[in-house]
């Protein structure tokens, strides 16, 4: 069976620029302990769109053992180990500052 990755490598691509672009604003948000209104509108808004795209990679990989290889292959390839890490701990660095109520 032939199975075309192109657009999987491209989301892979894409969730992990929205996890770095995540990390840099909240990095950002905690250097002063405080969220910002602009600060968690746009927070808020790239994690509504991880979400998003997580549950389209989701449904896409459900049950489909070779695109899971193929996933984790691309997530290899872009550090995706350590931008998920960086993720969590920029995260909860978050709930130190004020103005976490901001959050979703």
């Amino acid at each position: 069976m032939f199975i075309s990755c192109g657009n999987l490598k491209s989301e892979a691509k894409t969730y992990y620029n929205l996890h770095e672009n995540f990390i840099r604003i909240a990095e950002e948000a905690s250097r002063d302990q405080i969220i910002t209104q602009t600060e968690a509108e746009k927070l808020n808004a790239m994690k509504f769109k991880i979400d998003e795209l997580q549950k389209k990679v989701s449904a896409k990989l459900k049950d489909n053992d070779e695109l899971k290889l193929q996933w984790n292959a691309y997530g290899r390839e872009l550090n995706g180990e350590f931008v998920i890490e960086k993720y969590i701990e920029a995260s909860f660095k978050l709930y130190d500052c004020e103005g976490v109520d901001l959050l979703d």
